[in-house]
């Protein structure tokens, strides 16, 4: 009998090749075999089931008894049920609403109260009870009362969020200095204590801390006011002068040479070629995602939408200096590294994002390639070329100049590789 295993059964799992009569002597054999096949032979794709028969049947005809049949009638009519179920359920989710996000919190205790002290951190080694409180350190006045049927955290939120807590308003307005400026007015953001810097304009400082608390806490009309400040829109250039008398420019006499964060960078290339999507999305992870390693990441969604692995990061944000997401950190390493130059020469991702910027020319701009180049200088580096710049861009494109429109598409892919890769895309001036 030939037994073709391509084929799908249509119930989905077994189909029949017939019934048969065995008597259990030793001539009888069941051979399988992949003679005159192709592909391959699945033996354990074909089972063999022993069915009750009826005492009366002759070695010539097998007689299925009764019973047998009507409990097969019943799995068939059960597996017609199961397939009928789930074409229900699927097209429930069909035209279902979008499921709810879930996010993993913190809630309250059935009896809240003090506990112990864990001896070494340990869950198991438990020391003697201590009461909650608050940090008596940056108290200057004082604690809250917690109540005895609370877990003092929405105590502890509304006194970290406390107009009269000075520490909280000065450490955040601190971080958006330094986002801004590439460092903190106290330049180690994590470290207010004594064993951190102090301050370079403390009125400053408290000032801002001040203004945010004034404007609700805020964060976009602290922003709103620190760029619309004189020093913020200060140049990058500076003088001998001012080098000498402050190096590190801790005075802000020009603003400073920095570089983009890795999100920027990444958010930025795919601007420029037009493939940014710039929706708001809700969860995306992909669904039916159980581990994060070898996990893909295809989307082209804005970097703050993308998933952040403990162990499996965005090759280019890896590259460009990443937070480790293990770790608190307040404040950005920043490298300069060959990986960084290979990454922006041999990445698929920035080989697919220039060729798609060459693409978005070539159609806005066909026939003026003068226009061309002004438009990716423009809208890649804010700024039009310098002449050798330009004569230099002119002179790339000549020699790389062919007859059809494929490698014409290939040389412009190299030169915005080439603007993708060098410094001033990277760095603010």
């Amino acid at each position: 009998m030939y037994v073709n295993q391509r084929v799908q059964p249509t119930d989905g799992t077994f189909a029949s090749l017939g019934k048969f009569n065995f008597r259990g002597t030793e001539e009888e054999e069941i051979v399988v075999s992949n003679e005159g096949t192709d592909g391959y032979v699945i033996v354990d794709a074909i089972r063999f089931v022993s069915i009750p028969v009826s005492t009366s049947a002759s070695d010539s005809e097998v007689e299925v008894n009764p019973e047998y049949e009507q409990t097969l009638s019943k799995i068939k009519a059960t597996q017609r049920k199961i397939k009928s179920i789930r074409d229900e359920i699927a097209e429930r989710k069909q035209n279902a609403p979008p499921e709810v996000p879930e996010i993993m919190s913190v809630y309250e205790g059935e009896e809240p109260g003090d506990y112990h002290l864990l001896i070494r951190g340990n869950v198991h080694q438990l020391g003697k009870k201590v009461p909650r409180g608050f940090l008596s350190v940056a108290q200057t006045e004082s604690a809250p009362a917690i109540p005895a049927d609370a877990s003092g955290r929405l105590q502890l939120a509304e006194w970290v969020a406390s107009p009269e807590n000075p520490l909280t308003a000065r450490v955040y307005a601190n971080r958006v200095w330094q986002h801004l400026f590439g460092a903190g007015l106290v330049r180690t953001v994590d470290n207010f204590g004594v064993r951190g810097e102090t301050p370079s304009h403390p009125e400053l400082l408290d000032y801002l801390a001040q203004r945010l608390v004034e404007n609700g806490w805020s964060t976009k009309d602290l922003i709103r006011e620190i760029v619309l400040s004189r020093t913020y829109r200060l140049s990058s250039h500076s003088t001998a002068a001012q080098r000498a008398a402050d190096p590190d420019n801790r005075l802000l006499t020009h603003q400073n040479h920095r570089r983009l964060d890795a999100e920027a960078i990444r958010d930025t290339i795919l601007f420029v070629s037009g493939d940014l999507d710039l929706k708001q999305h809700d969860q995306t992870v992909r669904p039916g995602t159980k581990s994060e390693y070898g996990y893909e990441f295809k989307n082209n969604y804005r970097s703050v939408y993308i998933p952040v692995f403990r162990n499996r990061l965005h090759e280019l944000l890896a590259v460009f200096d990443f937070p480790d997401p293990n770790l608190s950190v307040g404040r950005r390493n920043t490298s300069t590294l060959s990986t960084q130059a290979l990454y922006l020469m041999n990445n698929p991702f920035v080989m697919q994002q220039a060729e798609q910027i060459a693409r978005r020319l070539n159609h806005d701009y066909p026939a003026d390639q003068s226009a061309r180049i002004d438009a990716l200088f423009r809208i890649m580096l804010g700024r039009l070329p310098y002449a050798t710049e330009k004569a230099n861009a002119e002179r790339f494109l000549e020699l790389s100049q062919t007859e059809t429109a494929s490698e014409q598409i290939e040389a412009w892919t190299a030169f915005c590789q080439t603007m993708i890769a060098c410094i001033d895309f990277r760095y603010i001036q």
